[in-house]
């Protein structure tokens, strides 16, 4: 399964919460300083499946732990053809995903605990901040990050 995700940022907090059109579904990222890390970090990345964008993020409650959020990065799927259950599942599944491949600072769930989907791929197009452009299943859980057995090296022998 492929997941294509057309972000869109950096946009201030503010500029974030008013994304409340029927479009505003996806994913988000939050940026900004952490006390080990420094200025310009990727603190957290969220959904929003069940509310827009906008609502989902207002609910947030960052700016108590930090004076000042720098950025937020707001991501919706691409499809062609997707019922609704299914496209909502796949915000949860590509949340996922993204959480495990990149561990941001404040997210607590998914960053040992994701649960293996064979052969998913996330493609990120446009203004993703830091992400990887892509992050797939097939890299991140093979076994101690060696390569798959059955591909043969080339050699000249």
């Amino acid at each position: 399964m492929v997941i294509n995700i057309e972000w869109q940022g950096p946009l201030s907090k503010e500029e974030a919460t008013e994304l409340t059109d029927p479009r505003d579904f996806g994913i988000y990222q939050f940026y900004g300083r952490h006390p080990v890390y420094g200025a310009n970090t990727l603190l957290y990345i969220g959904k929003a499946r069940d509310q827009t964008l906008g609502r989902r993020i207002s609910q947030q409650n960052f700016d108590n732990f930090v004076c000042h959020t720098a950025a937020v990065f707001v991501g919706r799927l691409a499809y062609h053809e997707v019922q609704p259950d299914e496209w909502k599942e796949r915000i949860g599944i590509a949340e996922a995903l993204l959480i495990y491949a990149h561990s941001p600072a404040w997210n607590a769930q998914n960053l040992n605990d994701y649960t293996h989907i064979d052969n998913l791929q996330i493609l990120n197009w446009g203004d993703y901040g830091m992400l990887l452009p892509e992050v797939s299943t097939a890299r991140y859980f093979y076994p101690h990050n060696r390569l798959p057995d059955h591909l043969t090296i080339y050699t000249d022998n």
